[in-house]
């Protein structure tokens, strides 16, 4: 398995699951931005335990230490959307990762939820 999709499990704090200290900590919308970016719009959603943040705003793209987070990878999962995610499809196609493998899927956001109130907040904008 590429080390890129190495993490079967969200931690403890991650931003996807449903209960959680991180997903109630982020600024009103941002989570419909995160979810919308993944699911819909080939995103890469790295583990923020896998970011180094002394040299992340230095660097565009890819560190060396990033993996994708499991959160992110089961809401892709979750909506569908593996095979709209250019990175989920691409992976699977050359066998480097197995939805299979994910863990603690019950845990984590349904993602439909999320798309569905960020096109609410369009709808209401222009109004």
């Amino acid at each position: 398995m590429s080390s890129l999709f190495g993490i079967k499990k969200p931690c403890v704090d991650c931003p996807f699951r449903e209960s959680g200290t991180m997903l109630e900590s982020l600024n009103e919308g941002r989570m419909n931005e995160i979810v919308k970016n993944v699911v819909e719009e080939d995103g890469f959603f790295p583990c923020h335990k896998t970011v180094d943040y002394e040299t992340a705003d230095q660097e565009e793209g890819l560190q060396e230490s990033h993996r994708f987070c499991a959160g992110a990878l089961i809401a892709i999962d979750k909506a569908g959307a593996n095979d709209r995610n250019r990175n989920t499809r691409l992976a699977l196609m050359w066998d480097l990762y197995k939805v299979e493998d994910l863990q603690d899927k019950d845990c984590v956001i349904n993602p439909v939820d999320y798309l569905e109130s960020s096109v609410d907040e369009v709808r209401h904008e222009t109004k």
